[in-house]
């Protein structure tokens, strides 16, 4: 403790056991914190956009469903790529934003490996927030239709 204590006689508090601990500890928190609300939001919007795409199409169409929605929301989702690595084509930058899969990889990217290129974690909470509602109310419109014919 005594290397902890200035010449002039002040604590100095970086210098005490612990302290970098507890920063780390407290960075470490965050990092949790932002990991697993990306991972709700992700789960939701998955729940949502099933509940919306199931109650959309009919049984005979599942298959067509598989190549038409799901395999194109995959290849411009961003999930084999970070949304970046788009800045040489930027009209598909831009078009690909109105994927939700995209923010989904991105807040992945964003979560887990932070050095790598990504978008801004605000705009992916928002639009996974904004795109989670928007599916729950068209799944639920969706489901009630269903469910009344």
């Amino acid at each position: 403790m005594a290397s902890a204590v200035h010449r002039s006689g002040q604590l100095d508090e970086d210098a005490l056991p612990g302290t970098f601990l507890r920063r780390l500890d407290h960075a470490f928190q965050f990092a949790v914190a932002n990991t697993a609300l990306i991972i709700l939001l992700i789960a939701t919007f998955s729940a949502c956009g099933g509940l919306a795409l199931g109650c959309t199409i009919n049984q005979q169409h599942i298959g067509l469903m598989f190549g038409m929605v799901i395999t194109p929301m995959i290849f411009f989702g961003c999930t084999y790529y970070p949304w970046s690595a788009l800045k040489t084509f930027p009209i598909l930058q831009k078009a690909v934003l109105i994927n939700p899969l995209v923010y989904a990889s991105e807040g992945m990217r964003a979560t887990l490996v932070p050095q790598f290129p990504h978008l801004s974690i605000i705009a992916v909470i928002g639009a996974l927030l904004f795109f989670d509602v928007l599916l729950l109310v068209v799944g639920l419109r969706q489901f009630e239709n269903k469910a009344v014919s």
